[in-house]
């Protein structure tokens, strides 16, 4: 009878919660007080329910209480232990639903989509850009036309295995981190999971946390890329270790700083060199302005997702302008976002320009140089029309792409 209380009890309050918190939080088929029952009857202490706390079964079996006096004592005395929580106690564990794991999934899919897209469009753009960002050549247009004289056409994508290794998989954790992160924003401020109707600033913040989440591999990736780059021969894995008593060959030209420039076939090719001869350590420097840089993931997203319902307003979600809106939407993002980190992607370029033999280049070392070189800092944005031409069509295709990842996977998930 006591027993038939309690689950009343219980009932009673289950059916007073408020409906999200209606979930089953104990087993359907064991009540709180035979729980206590059978810890008393195996010596176990009285069992206290309350503070949203699921209880602990493992290693409880289960005796059957014989109708005696003592046993009577035994169940008032369980269900004297046993207390009710109030709706106030009740802290439920929020789990994600398979729904929003699937959607995570397609985040990461729809960013290694956009990356990929990205990466073979604006390669180019970016081999020009790096190294009139290191004091290659005046002008993009002399640069381009003495690289096409003297490398050749391929020069272009030199060092592209290192973004498509590093990079392609960087933006999917980009975007899956985005995503998830702002799932949860939504969920915990009540915004839902849609994230057309979530406001600006968390936007923002998610993007933020992406881009603090991806920059070491970032680091990695581009300093690699920025050694290829910055090679202006073209020798194959035998040549470059072809040196005497084996050694590796250096190049014509000085490097950066001091030191002559090694040679490397690809960019796997100096990544496992500088790890071999110089440490692990080598491959992140310049991490710190790479940190500053990439924080503004926050400002993409947000001007993105600004400018898209700017653009969408008076239009439904499945209006068939809604590409040429995301891709514009990008286009803008990126254009915007070049604009203000540029001068910290050249101070970055200069730190990982250097040789893995030389002294890491100090940040401020690096600004005060830099800005001597030339009068109203011209140093600081030497390469940003061709940056700001390639970030046009890579942001559009990039969230372009994406866009279109991202509906496919929801369509088949529904």
């Amino acid at each position: 009878m006591m027993e038939g209380l309690a689950q009343a009890g219980l009932g009673e309050w289950l059916a007073h919660r408020p409906s999200p918190l209606r979930a089953a939080r104990l087993p359907d088929a064991v009540s709180a007080t035979s729980v206590a029952c059978r810890l008393s009857a195996a010596g176990g202490a009285p069992l206290l329910l309350g503070g949203g706390k699921r209880p602990a079964f493992g290693g409880v079996a289960a005796t059957p209480l014989a109708p005696t006096r003592s046993s009577a004592r035994t169940l008032r005395g369980a269900s004297a232990a046993v207390r009710v929580p109030s709706a106030a106690e009740h802290q439920p564990v929020r789990v994600a639903s398979a729904f929003e794991l699937s959607l995570e999934l397609v985040d990461f899919a729809a960013g290694c989509a956009g990356g990929c897209v990205g990466v073979f469009v604006g390669h180019p753009f970016d081999t020009i850009k790096t190294r009139m960002q290191n004091g290659s050549g005046t002008s993009a247009v002399s640069l381009f036309r003495q690289q096409m004289k003297r490398e050749g056409v391929r020069s272009l994508l030199k060092g592209i295995e290192t973004p498509l290794l590093g990079n392609v998989p960087v933006q999917s954790i980009v975007f899956g981190t985005y995503g998830g992160i702002l799932r949860r924003l939504g969920a915990y401020y009540g915004d839902g999971l849609d994230g057309g109707d979530q406001p600006i600033w968390q936007h923002v913040a998610a993007g933020a946390g992406a881009g603090l989440f991806q920059a070491p591999a970032v680091t990695a990736a581009e300093y690699c890329k920025c050694q290829m780059q910055l090679q202006f021969e073209t020798r194959s894995r035998q040549e470059v270790r072809a040196g005497a008593g084996g050694s590796r060959q250096v190049s014509s030209m000085t490097g950066v700083g001091n030191a002559p420039k090694v040679l490397y076939a690809n960019s796997i090719d100096c990544a496992s060199y500088v790890v071999r001869h110089h440490g692990p350590a080598a491959i992140f420097r310049g991490l710190s302005v790479t940190l500053l840089r990439d924080v503004t993931y926050g400002q993409w997203f947000g001007q993105y997702e600004w400018t898209k319902r700017w653009l969408m307003r008076g239009h439904e979600a499945e209006s068939p302008m809604f590409p040429i809106y995301s891709a514009l939407a990008g286009a803008v993002a990126g254009v915007c976002g070049w604009v203000i980190i540029f001068p910290v992607d050249s101070v970055k370029t200069r730190i990982q320009a250097r040789q893995a033999s030389e002294p890491t280049y100090r940040i401020r070392d690096c600004i005060r140089d830099m800005a001597r070189e030339e009068p109203m800092g011209r140093a600081f944005t030497r390469g940003l029309g061709v940056c700001l031409v390639r970030a046009l069509p890579v942001n559009a295709v990039t969230f372009l792409t994406y866009e279109a990842v991202m509906a496919l996977g929801q369509e088949l998930h529904a």
